[in-house]
């Protein structure tokens, strides 16, 4: 991301960019790299300096330096280490290279969509141990436990879907029932004869083990190799409980519960729905390689894919949502976001808003964003090569093809969307 991070850098020098803005644009692609190490070069450090005698420079061709002690610099990059300050040099190409850009990044997503929408509904495992002619031993397990005191349900899981749905409490006379925690485990195994395969599936003891306020789900498969044995579980737990869920390989349900949710997926599916009910309750949902979807969540909600979309249709509370190659879709949130993609595109349409301020963000992708009409909001929507229309009646502070700066009803809320060659629009609903 080497280019793209030097025409953030650029914009900065040159003030069509405020550092706020290139902090936002610089976190979208650091984001990248922390998921992919060694995927994206950083920039080179040191002094840019032409040998006497050499040709005149390319027209397309932009070289600068940024010194280090350039204070907008400085508070953008947080380059000063141990003491010593280090310049910064760009040479980069333009010639193309905006218009490039977001269509190359949206091929790759389009491509990368196109390849996991024809894995989603197929079980890898299976089909590789049938096609091997690997014989298949099941199992299906049963168990329950008074939730006494505990808040809290935690579950990892190697291989599998897990599904979990709340359950109300239930009241006789004067007396509420605690409720209890009800496992169902569905576990399949492989092997190369039916001995074996029934040896495989007899290593699997699901049981419930209780520490503290927490409750937690056992497969006894904790320690053995992840390959030959696939656990699905069906759970289901009083609403009132938070829970902790991650897997290695499978989908994640997640419905009808009021406490703090956090979801996690190396690859698979994540979907959420009537989550919450406190704003300030906590949702923490990633997945590497699937999609998120949801609705009717509320509380401080963060949403995470790498290359997956995101689709939430209802929220209530403070939204924020990173992807790197997917797109992001909103509808009916009522409550603030912040949505940051590398090269999705991004359509929100929020039906009421709060006192925190809106972000969005995007590298190659193109910004949709729908807010209430008569909304007393700050408006600033820049684009580097992308053009950007605000259909909001402002007063008008800059408006040119890639920037709308502007105050509507009066102001107050600040509104920042902010693409380096997507389009942006800005409406009311």
């Amino acid at each position: 991301m080497q280019d793209e991070r030097s025409m953030i850098l650029n914009m900065l020098k040159e003030g069509k960019i405020s550092v706020e803005e290139a902090e936002a644009l610089l976190e979208v692609l650091n984001e990248g790299e922390k998921e992919e190490p060694g995927g994206f070069a950083a920039a080179d450090t040191g002094e840019s300096k032409v040998p006497p005698g050499d040709p005149e420079p390319d027209p397309h061709k932009v070289v600068f330096t940024i010194d280090a002690s350039d204070e907008k610099h400085q508070k953008a990059s947080g380059r000063q280490r141990d003491g010593r300050a280090h310049g910064l040099n760009f040479d980069f190409d333009l010639g193309g290279l905006k218009e490039s850009l977001r269509e190359t990044m949206k091929g790759v997503s389009e491509a990368v969509k196109d390849v996991m929408g024809d894995l989603s509904d197929l079980d890898l495992g299976n089909e590789i141990f049938r096609a091997m002619g690997k014989i298949r031993s099941e199992a299906s397990i049963d168990i329950s436990e008074s939730v006494g005191e505990a808040t809290r349900l935690s579950i990892s899981n190697k291989w599998g879907d897990i599904r979990v749905t709340g359950d109300d409490l239930r009241v006789t006379g004067d007396d509420t029932d605690a409720g209890s925690i009800a496992v169902r485990a569905k576990a399949a195994a492989w092997g190369r004869s039916q001995a074996e395969a029934d040896e495989a599936i007899a290593k699997v003891g699901v049981r419930l083990e209780q520490e503290g306020d927490t409750w937690y789900v056992k497969s006894g498969l904790e320690q053995a190799p992840h390959g030959r044995v696939r656990v699905d579980y069906e759970i289901t737990l009083p609403r009132h409980m938070s829970v902790s869920v991650s897997s290695a390989s499978g989908d994640i349900w997640i419905e009808e519960l009021d406490g703090e949710q956090s979801i996690k997926t190396l690859s698979g599916d994540i979907s959420v729905a009537d989550l919450g009910s406190d704003p300030t309750t906590t949702q923490v949902m990633k997945t590497k390689s699937g999609d998120v979807v949801g609705g009717a969540l509320t509380g401080e909600i963060c949403l995470s894919s790498l290359s997956g979309d995101v689709e939430i249709n209802g929220f209530a509370g403070y939204l924020q949502v990173a992807t790197q190659s997917g797109d992001i879709t909103i509808q009916d949130g009522s409550g603030s976001v912040q949505l940051k993609t590398m090269s999705g595109d991004i359509d929100a349409a929020l039906s009421t808003l709060d006192k925190k301020p809106i972000s969005i963000t995007s590298v190659s992708g193109d910004i949709e964003l729908e807010i209430p009409s008569g909304s007393a909001v700050d408006v600033t929507a820049k684009s580097v090569s992308g053009d950007v229309g605000v259909e909001i009646d402002l007063d008008v502070e800059k408006r040119t093809e890639h920037l709308v700066v502007g105050v509507a009803n009066g102001g107050g809320l600040e509104l920042a969307a902010t693409s380096v060659s997507g389009d942006i629009s800005i409406s009311e609903s």
